[in-house]
């Protein structure tokens, strides 16, 4: 009897599954949204960039963005 008490079960080690699944999807979905996050840093970023070259060289964005693409 005392062996048969160490031994887990399967419904036990598909608990263990579930929940290292879980635990996979929060980290699949903080992950997901850090990307987001430095996604739209990236973006904001450029478009600082953008106005600052903007007004000091008193261009079209349209072109300021062209020039500063090349």
């Amino acid at each position: 009897m005392a062996d048969q008490k160490n031994v887990p079960s399967p419904s036990c080690s598909s608990l263990i599954t579930c929940s290292l699944s879980s635990e996979e999807s929060i980290l699949r979905n903080y992950v997901d949204d850090e990307e987001l996050r430095q996604c739209a840093v990236e973006i904001l970023h450029q478009n600082s960039k953008l106005t600052i070259h903007v007004i000091t060289s008193a261009e079209s964005p349209a072109r300021t963005k062209l020039r500063m693409l090349r």
